[in-house]
């Protein structure tokens, strides 16, 4: 990775020294700075800012006569404040609005921002993102975990060209986000690549040339084998700072849908890095509504790395105990990367008779599933034999419904239904308590 220059908002001098020296052993320039006004003064010329302040909650506001000032003072609207101060605005945290203040300055906007948390506070990590934090790091972390992830954003700043992020404006004005949407199974055979292809083709159908599909199952993909399709390129054509239609045609085209596929050679697979994979990620993300990815279902370091960036991550599980013990295990790494607020859980029935029931695998994980896919031997035996996805191919069917229906719930289109009862992160059976 090239070095980049890092300005560090860190108070505690220890420990803005032990976060400078990591990172300068690993050839980056890091300069500290103890108050958000040398930030504010100092960050343009940056690559990347790193913020690490206590959390501080945010108080209710006052009413004028408590703050000390006359009512008529209040209704003229806020008061001046000093050049070059940070003022905090109502609700706002002090790292929120430090956060908040350098995404409001034309000159600073596009610098990725890294936030540490000194707590394990869901409501400020949600709080620092909302701000416009574009990653946020919580104690305990591990200086490879510190070191990547500032790589991460180092890729994506060489990518965007130090632009800042582009809003696009879907119908009536709203804004349009762009999305990741990862399906990962809980162990090998329970169909994942199945559904990434169904989900994309129906995603495509509704968002035609507005969807890519991503084989990102390591080492070998199958995707190509369930569109009947022989790549001529892959993802490792994918280019920083490429225009949209170089990225177009990295892909194969498949009706509206672009695919991107592995390199055939497993040595040249082994070889992609978590970093080149986010970036290549984020490549598209600029250029496609959705961007579906077959995350496979044996999830190494790069997985789990470029999941982090995935907005929705749909788990896959049959309705047997393996596949339960196996899924209890991905939710528990999940749960420690913080990722569990972003995953749908799909049951997908393989077989004509299975030992377990929806309340027994809800009981089990203890959360509810959003949907089931139901069996059907001839239909997906018939769509792989034929490269023809069973939303094409059967459109009216009970699976193709089905996997409409989740393609709709993993982009967030639709919610999944909420069953009153269901008991709520809490894993029983399989030795989680």
């Amino acid at each position: 990775m090239p070095a980049s220059s890092i300005l560090l908002l860190e108070p505690d001098q220890a420990e803005g020294d032990r976060i400078a020296e990591i990172l300068r052993h690993a050839g980056h320039t890091c300069d500290l700075v103890a108050d958000a006004a040398d930030l504010s003064t100092r960050a343009a010329a940056r690559d990347i800012l790193l913020v690490d302040l206590p959390y501080e909650p945010a108080a209710p506001e006052a009413a004028p006569a408590e703050r000390g000032i006359a009512p008529e003072d209040d209704a003229a609207g806020p008061r001046a404040t000093a050049p070059g101060s940070m003022a905090t605005g109502p609700g706002l945290p002090g790292a929120a609005q430090v956060v908040h203040d350098i995404r409001a300055s034309a000159a600073t906007a596009p610098i990725p921002i890294l936030c540490f948390t000194r707590t394990a506070s869901v409501d400020e990590r949600i709080r620092l993102l909302e701000a416009g934090a574009d990653d946020v790091i919580a104690r305990p972390w591990d200086a490879r975990e510190l070191l990547a992830r500032v790589d991460a954003l180092g890729v994506r700043m060489q990518l965007s060209g130090g632009a800042a992020p582009v809003k696009r404006e879907g119908a009536g004005g709203s804004e349009r986000r762009h999305e990741i949407i990862a399906l990962l199974g809980a162990k090998g055979g329970v169909g994942v690549t199945t559904l990434a292809v169904n989900v994309a083709v129906a995603l495509a159908e509704r968002q035609p040339a507005q969807v890519a599909l991503v084989d990102l199952a390591l080492p070998i993909g199958q995707v190509p084998i369930h569109l009947d399709l022989t790549p001529r390129h892959d993802i490792t054509d994918l280019a920083a700072g490429s225009d949209e239609a170089t990225v177009r045609g990295a892909g194969e085209r498949y009706g509206t849908l672009d695919v991107f596929c592995l390199p055939d050679d497993l040595d040249t697979a082994d070889r992609l890095s978590a970093v080149g994979i986010i970036g290549a990620l984020d490549e598209l993300r600029a250029v496609y509504r959705y961007v579906v990815v077959d995350a496979g279902s044996s999830p190494d370091s790069r997985t789990l790395a470029f999941l982090e960036t995935a907005d929705r991550i749909v788990l896959v599980t049959l309705p047997e105990i393996p596949s339960l013990r196996a899924l209890v295990s991905i939710e528990q790494v999940l749960g420690e990367r913080r990722l569990s607020d972003r995953t749908l859980h799909v049951v997908n029935h393989l077989l004509a008779h299975e030992p377990l029931k929806r309340g027994d695998i809800e009981e089990t994980l203890g959360t509810s599933i959003a949907l089931e896919i139901p069996h059907h031997d001839l239909l997906f035996g018939k769509a792989v034999n034929e490269g023809i996805p069973v939303v094409r191919s059967a459109p009216r069917s009970e699976p193709a419904e089905r996997l409409s229906r989740l393609a709709a719930l993993a982009a967030g289109v639709e919610e999944p239904d909420e069953e009153p009862g269901t008991p709520k992160r809490r894993f029983r059976l399989l030795g989680r308590g």
